[in-house]
């Protein structure tokens, strides 16, 4: 029989191929009962299965989305509950510790509870399967009327939450949650103090306490008045990031705030002084220049419009979250006023203004390119004290956040070099520098800035995701 090599050859890519595809096909089984089946914990505590844990914050993944390192293990919470939009009929929900794991199949309307111990304590988990509803519908009139545009809003229910918030014990005490030096702040006081008692106030603290600042003012801004209701309104189901409206079950006791205290005419009688401060955010913070150039320097996300919400009462505590429906996206911020800079020259009143909106901008793009990145950040900001200090930093509690925090400033530099004198840059970006590195605890943001601005500089794309590799790369290698 004649010998062919080329039969010879294609039979041994044929057999190559389907030992490929039978280790595929293993590996795919080794997965299905790794995170589709129930593991069995070693141990059980009071009827529950228990996972063992030797740090504080543990992982957690809702099918393919992986959340490391940002389940705070609570054993005074009984139980803690993660609440779980199931998008699908089953859902797989699994925790991992580093010592442990477990897995369960969740559905609307079912709960499954297990224990973490950690450091001698039994800590009850709960998971909750709820029906999916999406956190905004944006209607075709809503789209034809946000497409390209951006607005500036002092929302009515957020300001009477900024209003009780100012009451609670917390708010009092804390002059960077809420700005407390203004004259503003002092006719707040001096019309809602005697209403400091009511049970709402009460309420809130503790919720400020268990840190939902953030959540409950974002979720605000999806209710508006009625007359003397408050109602949902016709956009938002929720817009802070969690699967439910923190704020539903208070509505009722804020209406009675609000109708026992004066609010709404209080709030009718400061729209001149909303007005001007609006203006001055449209001064200092340019928002369509942001978004432009944010639009021009990272390749894939694109958003249609941007909605900017503050209060006279808000100081330090920034925030944002993107809504995506009926093909139209929107990035939602919750910022401060302009902050009055007298000591500088107009330009960089203007840049140091800037980067509060900036870098709350600009998180809606480094967000999704560091999602590509995810596993390489884990490992490179693994050791949290190479890049953070005690402090405000506190807040950022895996690898991920640390790094989306020390991108967006970055982000922030290039931005400014583009767009301010070379004299004025060099006041603004010393002014931040001293600010991420001091303040905020992330001290090794001088060193990471001035090598992403040389990076950008050597760039031929200027596109920010070609940078990211080198600096990750960067940053690995750094003592």
């Amino acid at each position: 029989m004649e010998f062919k090599p080329e039969l010879a050859a294609f039979k041994v890519k044929l057999r190559g191929a389907l030992i490929q595809e039978r280790i595929k096909a293993v590996i795919a089984f080794l997965l299905i009962v790794l995170f589709a089946t129930p593991m069995v914990a070693q141990t059980r505590y009071q009827g529950l299965p228990v996972i063992k844990a030797n740090q504080k914050r543990i992982s957690y993944r809702v099918n393919d989305e992986l959340h490391q390192d940002s389940w705070n293990i609570s054993p005074e919470l009984q139980p803690d509950e993660l609440t779980v939009p199931c998008k699908m009929p089953v859902t797989t929900v699994a925790f991992y510790t580093g010592l442990d794991s477990i897995t369960y199949q969740i559905t609307p309307g079912q709960s499954e509870r297990f224990y973490v111990l950690w450091n001698g304590k039994y800590a009850l988990t709960a998971i909750k399967g709820v029906a999916y509803v999406p956190p905004a519908i944006f209607s075709d009139q809503y789209v034809r009327a946000h497409q390209g545009k951006y607005f500036v809003e002092v929302p009515e229910v957020q300001e009477l939450v900024h209003i009780a918030f100012a009451l609670t014990p917390t708010g009092l005490a804390d002059k960077n949650m809420v700005e407390h030096g203004t004259a503003y702040y002092q006719e707040v006081m001096q019309h809602f103090k005697p209403y400091s008692k009511e049970p709402i106030i009460a309420e809130l603290n503790k919720l400020l306490q268990n840190h939902l600042y953030a959540t409950l003012k974002m979720d605000a801004c999806s209710f508006v008045f009625k007359e003397n209701k408050i109602v949902k309104s016709l956009v938002y189901n929720r817009l802070s990031w969690g699967n439910e409206n923190t704020l539903t079950s208070l509505i009722p006791q804020l209406e009675a705030l609000a109708l026992k205290s004066g609010f709404r005419k209080f709030y009718k009688n400061h729209q001149t002084h909303y007005a001007a401060l609006k203006q001055e955010v449209e001064k200092y913070m340019p928002i369509k220049k942001q978004w432009e150039w944010c639009e021009q320097h990272f390749t894939n996300a694109k958003y249609d419009s941007y909605k900017i919400t503050f209060s006279p009462l808000v100081r330090g505590s920034h925030s944002t979250n993107r809504f995506e429906n009926n093909h139209f996206s929107e990035t939602v911020m919750f910022i401060c006023p302009a902050i009055q800079l007298p000591e500088y020259n107009e330009k960089v009143a203007e840049g140091l203004n800037t980067r509060i909106v900036f870098t709350e901008i600009d998180h809606n793009y480094v967000n999704p390119v560091s999602d590509k990145y995810t596993a390489q950040i884990n490992s490179v900001f693994t050791d949290r004290a190479k890049w953070a200090k005690v402090g405000d930093s506190d807040n950022y509690g895996n690898p991920y956040a640390i790094f989306n925090e020390y991108m967006t400033w970055g982000v922030f530099t290039l931005y400014a070099f583009e767009n301010y004198s070379p004299a004025d840059f060099k006041v603004i970006n010393a002014y931040t520098e001293q600010l991420i590195a001091g303040r905020r605890g992330f001290y090794r943001f001088p060193e990471f800035n001035q090598q992403l601005l040389a990076l950008y500089q050597k760039s031929t794309t200027k596109k920010i995701e070609d940078l990211y590799p080198a600096m990750l790369a960067w940053s690995k290698e750094l003592k």
